[in-house]
């Protein structure tokens, strides 16, 4: 039921408006924020799955919803842990290296930190010592 309703977010996310999503992005936010908690349970079908509907929603975002999509990022760059989700982690990432980090003061705190991380992370998946 989860990855169903994940593939749902995944293929109609994108497809909202504009104008429609920002009205509706309050929502969105929130599929943000249970995304992430699915994310966290370390279940590979599971995570590909929330990657998914996270590059869908990051790919097509409003301004409103960037400040949580920025806050999920740390979440995303765990994925890297996981061989398997390195590809997918990093597709979600890619739209959000646009969103500009003078905008938020969150997004000022957050990047050098997941930056680290982010380094940190990969050099572990590919086993770089």
């Amino acid at each position: 039921m989860k990855i169903g309703a994940l593939n749902l977010v995944s293929e109609r996310v994108p497809k909202i408006a504009d104008h429609v999503r920002q009205d509706v992005a309050v929502t969105v936010i929130s599929l943000v924020e249970i995304t992430i908690k699915l994310l966290a349970q370390e279940n590979l079908l599971l995570s590909t799955h929330c990657l998914r509907a996270l590059k869908a929603i990051a790919s097509t975002m409003v301004s409103k919803e960037e400040v949580a999509l920025v806050a999920a990022l740390p979440s995303i760059v765990g994925a890297f842990k996981n061989p398997d989700l390195v590809l997918l982690a990093l597709d979600v990432t890619n739209p959000l290296s646009y969103v500009e980090a003078c905008q938020h003061s969150v997004s000022k705190l957050i990047y050098p930190d997941i930056v680290q991380s982010w380094v940190q992370e990969l050099y572990h998946s590919l086993k770089i010592s």
